[in-house]
């Protein structure tokens, strides 16, 4: 059985169609491709006029070059080659923010901000393991901004951004915040070992053969049933060629209708909107990850943009409301947000999200949703706010 799901993950990787893609660069040199689609994809290079195997499909190109600078192009699904000229070369590929606290202890949680030159912004959630230093990727040069959020406090400093070899560190204190002393490695290992012991889950009954066999015949129909689909998609009629092999008469086939046209201010990977000016969402590099470990126990809400920026929300009860009203239990000032929008419901295999008939709907990691079991790192939106669901 494990012979044949093998099987068909590798067939299922053949059949993804990769085309080789000609990247010309102004000179010979190291480079740092960076593609989006759907998923980030990076790629070493070297030398001037590289063949790279790239994904079918319309995505951004951006590279970098071992002077810290970065440019960024459109790759369409037709194109067979691009070039980077030296002008192409405007901007900055990375830099730092370092945060604080009054002793000089590194922040283990904060949202931080940056408004470029062009009036772009991006945010990042400040992980624990970052040790307190997060990093902002193909900038332009110029002035700009850096603002830093923790629960109430708020910092905000003025930056110049310029071209340097080795990337610029911006240090943000939080003067009034004082952390609290750090665990040592044989105190943090004791530490583990005791949430292991209150968290270790009672003994499971064994799970049938029988119902191991069936759950893995259900898996390798899906994977099967996929690769139908994709291959129909490139044009294979998969039946026809079944029937004309078995000496049947090929039926000819309804063709399938055009693709239902999405929006061009929602990204098509991702789901979240475009910036109006930039085009840029989520997903496009120069955007980092939103990511959020925070320090307090428990399942718990966090919030990184909008009207809840900065803000920690315990789930601790069984049924957590959320909306614009005076009588929920997280009350989001935003005017998108209906005034019972959703609620958050601890049942016996975990949390779920429920829609309570909101106007503008519910979506989980850029999903639209009714009912869905939450995990964590998921995305909560509702209206222009958005929260993460941490465990």
């Amino acid at each position: 059985m494990r012979k044949i799901i093998g099987l068909a993950l590798i067939f299922l990787s053949l059949v993804a169609f990769p085309r080789d893609v000609t990247i010309h660069f102004p000179k010979e040199g190291k480079y740092i491709l960076f593609i989006q689609n759907g998923v980030q994809n990076t790629y070493l290079l070297q030398g001037k006029d590289v063949v790279v195997s790239l994904p079918e499909g319309d995505f951004k190109v951006a590279v970098s070059d071992e002077q810290n600078r970065g440019a960024m192009k459109d790759l369409k699904a037709k194109d067979t080659s691009i070039t980077f000229s030296e002008g192409d070369f405007n901007l900055i590929y990375k830099i730092g923010v370092k945060l604080t606290d009054s002793r000089g202890t590194p922040v283990d949680y904060a949202v931080v901000s940056l408004h470029d030159s062009k009036g772009n912004k991006y945010s990042y959630v400040l992980r624990e393991e970052d040790e307190g230093t997060t990093y902002f990727y193909f900038i332009p040069q110029g002035k700009g901004n850096l603002e830093a959020r923790r629960g109430e406090l708020k910092i905000s400093q003025d930056i110049e951004i310029s071209l340097t070899a080795e990337p610029q560190i911006f240090s943000l204190s939080f003067a009034s915040l004082s952390l609290p002393a750090k665990l040592t490695p044989a105190e943090k290992s004791v530490e583990k070992e005791k949430a292991k012991e209150e968290t270790k889950p009672a003994p499971k009954a064994g799970i049938s053969p029988f119902i191991s066999v069936f759950t893995s015949l259900i898996i390798v129909v899906l994977i099967l049933y996929i690769v139908f689909l994709l291959m129909k998609r490139r044009g294979f009629d998969i039946i026809g060629m079944m029937r004309q092999q078995a000496g049947q008469p090929q039926t000819a086939e309804t063709p399938p209708p055009s693709p239902i046209p999405t929006s061009p201010d929602i990204c098509p990977y991702c789901g979240q909107r475009k910036d109006p000016v930039t085009g840029a969402c989520a997903c496009t590099p120069g955007v980092a990850p939103s990511q959020t470990v925070v320090s307090t126990p428990g399942a718990k809400l966090v919030g990184y943009e909008g009207a809840v920026v900065g803000q920690v929300f315990p789930l601790s009860k069984k049924e957590t409301t959320l909306g614009r009203g005076e009588d929920r239990d997280i009350v989001v000032p935003d005017s998108a947000v209906s005034r019972r929008h959703c609620k958050i419901v601890l049942e016996d295999d975990g949390y779920y999200i429920l829609d309570e008939g909101s106007t503008n709907g519910t979506f989980v990691s850029g999903m639209r949703v009714a009912r869905e079991k939450l995990k964590n790192g998921d995305i909560i939106q509702i209206g222009e706010s958005k929260f993460r669901f941490e465990l």
